[in-house]
């Protein structure tokens, strides 16, 4: 059974903008962002062709031009325009217009089966760590860093309000274990409990690959054994000289630069007295834990003029002219 073009019209382009709405809220969530970006461009470029069939199928009838396909592109609106335009010349003629080729279909299902295999290529590249986009500029660098830590101080005030309830129901008030927690926690059943103290992109920010403007948020389990903690204390933390955090007490997240001197330069540490800790001499390769930061060389960032007065007292690296790390 043949469609009637107004049918075709109503199928196609319905299910066309809907792949072009989804794909259009695809690019802009949160998480991932480059990946977003090239999942949501593709549902687009899917929902698309759906809905220039069915204007291309609709114009022709109406003895209009196929060149009104090209309203698809604007999603819904694309087939609320069509179907307002008044017949044309050819509508009634006894040779109606033709519609495209065969040849010229295929054509065209062949370029966009090539741009998709670019945008493949280019994510498998940019996945597998391909310098490219080129490396940032010091600017980007040092912006970077500032990013990081006003992420490091909404970490720590996100803390101190994770611990005041127990959201896992384990009748504990601990602070978060993982970073992710602080948006999204899990109860005893093993069912989400949503937290939101955080945006959800930091929260998958915990591990490299889901890094935020170039640093990762990695959370840190030990710190160094003091003359207070005792000799007993050794042998639980897992490491000679270590012992391990107590969650009711205490935590610490460190901020770290994707790629070492190409997306940041210094690595800062925060725990649970809420200060924000970073190296010194800042580029140098450091052992990220918590313990007595002071001693170790380490500079306590007392706020973002502060930063910026280290950042302009740092020489920084010429990004791309060092080997990765």
């Amino acid at each position: 059974m043949k469609l009637a073009p107004k049918t075709v019209l109503a199928i196609s382009a319905t299910a066309g903008s809907i792949l072009q709405l989804v794909g259009l809220w695809w690019c802009f969530r949160s998480g991932w962002t480059e990946v977003n970006l090239f999942v949501g461009l593709l549902i687009f470029a899917l929902g698309t062709p759906l809905s220039v069939f069915g204007i291309e199928r609709y114009a022709l009838a109406i003895g209009r031009r196929d060149l009104w396909a090209l309203t698809g592109l604007l999603g819904p609106l694309g087939a609320l325009i069509i179907t307002r335009l008044s017949p044309g010349t050819t509508a009634a003629s006894a040779q109606p217009v033709k519609p495209r080729s065969a040849v010229n279909r295929w054509v065209g299902l062949a370029l966009t089966v090539v741009i998709a295999l670019g945008w493949l290529w280019a994510a498998r590249i940019w996945l597998q760590g391909h310098e490219w986009p080129r490396p940032n500029a010091i600017g980007d660098v040092k912006k970077n860093e500032r990013l990081a830590y006003e992420r490091l101080k909404l970490i720590s005030e996100a803390q101190a309000r994770f611990r005041t309830r127990d959201w896992d129901g384990d009748g504990k008030q601990t602070y978060a274990t993982f970073v992710i927690h602080l948006w999204q926690d899990v109860d005893l059943q093993g069912r989400p409990v949503a937290v939101d103290l955080i945006p959800r992109e930091l929260g998958f920010a915990m591990v490299q690959p889901f890094a935020v403007d170039g640093y990762y948020f990695k959370s840190l389990y030990s710190r160094a054994l003091s003359a207070d903690d005792g000799a007993d204390q050794a042998a639980k933390g897992g490491r000679t000289g270590f012992r391990n955090l107590n969650p009711e007490k205490e935590w610490g997240v460190a901020a770290i630069p994707t790629v070492p001197r190409e997306t940041g330069l210094r690595v800062f540490v925060a725990d649970e007295t809420g200060a924000i800790w970073t190296p010194e001499n800042a580029g140098a390769w450091v052992t990220v834990q918590v313990s007595e930061p002071a001693k170790r060389g380490w500079i306590e960032v007392q706020s973002m003029a502060h930063l910026m007065e280290l950042q302009g007292q740092t020489t920084y690296p010429v990004p791309g002219s060092s080997a990765r790390r």
